[in-house]
Order: structure tokens, then C-alpha cells, then sequence
């Protein structure tokens, strides 16, 4: 098992894991962050976890600077298993 954040040549592989997933929605698209981040400014990143080449599981991050420092708000956690 390893954990790590993708690039971008990653989000299809994203996508599919939370459109096949029980748990996942809209919310975890890199579509609808990037809007979000438009909107209300910060970024979006997200961890995925592998189990050797397959993509098990992923969580999204919306993080926005603070005063104090860096917000980093998680999304929901998305498994391809059930």
C-alpha cells in the first residue's frame, strides 16, 4: 500500500475511482474543486492510496491561506471497494 499525492495526468484515473465508487459525488471531481477554488479562492489536492498499480482510495483537500497559516479542509474518502 502507498499513499501520495498525483499530478494532474492522474485526475482520469480519479475521476473513474469516484464515479464508480458508492461514496462518490460531484464534490470530489477536480472539476468541481478547480470551480471552487475560482470561486473562493486556495487550491485542491488530493492523496490517493494504491495497492501495488491499482488506485483503492482517495481523499480531496481544499486548502485556502489564513491568516495563521494554511486551512486544509478534507473532502470525503472515496474506495473502489465496498
Amino acid at each position: 500500500m502507498s499513499v501520495h499525492t498525483p499530478g494532474e495526468s492522474n485526475y482520469d484515473e480519479w475521476a473513474r475511482l469516484v464515479a464508480t465508487s458508492p461514496d462518490g459525488s460531484i464534490y470530489a471531481t477536480a472539476e468541481y474543486l478547480d470551480s471552487l477554488c475560482v470561486a473562493a479562492g486556495g487550491k485542491f489536492r488530493i492523496l490517493v492510496a494504491r495497492r501495488g498499480e491499482e488506485l483503492v482510495g482517495c481523499i480531496p483537500f481544499y486548502e485556502r491561506c489564513r491568516a495563521k497559516g494554511w486551512l486544509s479542509v478534507p473532502g470525503f474518502f472515496f474506495s473502489s471497494r465496498t
